[in-house]
């Protein structure tokens, strides 16, 4: 599979009530990773944003 460079990517992680938990903003690359140490076990939703237009939303589940 190939991977694509991306640029003036944001990322934001909301947890089930909507509120933003983590945020990243201009990321540039073709990889990211998150720490998740700072975040307590629950269900979450990564946003992400390429130029302001959102192009996925994805579930992230952390358990303990």
């Amino acid at each position: 599979m190939e991977e694509k460079y991306m640029s003036n990517v944001d990322i934001t992680v909301t947890n089930i009530y909507g509120q933003s938990v983590l945020s990243l903003h201009n990321i540039s690359g073709s990889e990211v990773s998150l720490n998740r140490e700072q975040l307590p076990a629950g269900l979450y939703c990564i946003h992400l944003k390429v130029n302001d237009t959102l192009i996925g939303t994805k579930k992230w589940i952390i358990s303990e």
